[in-house]
C-alpha cells in the first residue's frame, strides 16, 4: 500500500499528518489543519449564537468585549457549568429601534429599576404580635449575621 506524503505545518501536528496519511491511502481526503482541528475539539460542544448584545458579552468576557470588532476572538470564559465559552465576532451591527429592539430595552430598563429598588426596600414581616414578630426577626437576623437596622 502505497502512503501519501502529507506535511505537518508545526511540531504538534505529527499525529494529525500520520492519521491524514492512512486516511488518504484508503480513499477518505482529509487535510492535517482540518484532522488537529477535529482532534482538539473532541467533546467540546459548539453552537452558533446570534445577535447578541455586547452587554451580555461584555458580562462573559469583561472588558475585551466593550470594542470587540468583526473578526475578534473573545474567551476562553469560564461557564457556570465548569466548562468553557469562546467566541468569534462575525459581524457588528448597528442596532435598529423595532419593535424587538424596543421590547428588550424596555425589559433591561424595568429589571435595572427593579433591582435598584429591591436594593433599596425595607421588608418588615409581621408574625402575628409585636413580640413574636421582634424576636422572629432578631432570630433571622442572627441566623444570616445581618447587623442590626440592615435588614
Amino acid at each position: 500500500m502505497r502512503l501519501p506524503v502529507i506535511l505537518q505545518h508545526n511540531l504538534v501536528e505529527c499525529g494529525a499528518a500520520c492519521l491524514a496519511m492512512v486516511l488518504g491511502a484508503h480513499g477518505h481526503q482529509s487535510t492535517v489543519v482540518a484532522l488537529a482541528a477535529e482532534e482538539a475539539l473532541a467533546g467540546v460542544a459548539t453552537c452558533r449564537m446570534e445577535a447578541n448584545s455586547r452587554d451580555d458579552l461584555v458580562a462573559l468576557f469583561g472588558v475585551p468585549a466593550t470594542d470587540a470588532r468583526a473578526g475578534r476572538v473573545l474567551g476562553p470564559a469560564r461557564l457556570s457549568d465548569g466548562g468553557f465559552c469562546v467566541v468569534s465576532v462575525l459581524a457588528v451591527e448597528t442596532a435598529v429601534l423595532d419593535e424587538v429592539t424596543r421590547g428588550l430595552v424596555e425589559r433591561r430598563i424595568f429589571d435595572e429599576w427593579l433591582a435598584d429598588r429591591r436594593r433599596h426596600a425595607h421588608v418588615e414581616w409581621f408574625w402575628g404580635s409585636r413580640p413574636r414578630t421582634d424576636a422572629l426577626t432578631a432570630a433571622l437576623r442572627a441566623w444570616r449575621c445581618v447587623p442590626e437596622g440592615q435588614g
